[in-house]
């Protein structure tokens, strides 16, 4: 039976989920780990804002922490990405450069990116385990 929700463990485990630090979120190489994460996904900007809130509203089995190892307390999703009723904001954030290899744009908005990394490594935790908690 196929699942509907994201459990890796099937419910079986919890998995630990830690926000990254702003600085880690703002620097390069992480960022676009980040951003593949998102785009490897292949949603319209729509579809994938739509994806970030069934993330988080169907998980199970996963403890979020803030990069201090306190809870994390997820904020609602319309107060983070507030006024951006046509999601115009995933469709510059998903927009790459020339080369196809990195995003065109880089936004500044850490509790947008915040979100950003929670979703990531609750949708495939093995790139960011590899570099652990270092970026």
């Amino acid at each position: 039976m196929k699942q509907n929700h994201y459990c890796h463990f099937g419910c079986k485990e919890e998995l630990t989920v830690i926000l990254a630090p702003g600085a880690c979120l703002l620097a390069e190489g992480y960022y676009v780990l980040i951003w593949h994460t998102m785009i490897d996904l292949r949603l319209s900007r729509r579809r994938l804002a739509e994806e970030i809130v069934n993330i988080f509203r169907d998980v199970c089995c996963t403890k979020i922490l803030d990069a201090l190892g306190d809870e994390y307390i997820l904020p609602e999703f319309d107060d983070v990405f507030t006024d951006d009723d046509s999601r115009r904001w995933f469709g510059d954030y998903m927009r790459c450069d020339k080369l196809g290899e990195k995003p065109q744009y880089i936004s500044q908005l850490v509790p947008r990116l915040e979100i950003l990394d929670l979703a990531a490594k609750i949708i495939n935790p093995k790139p960011f385990r590899a570099i652990g908690q270092m970026c």
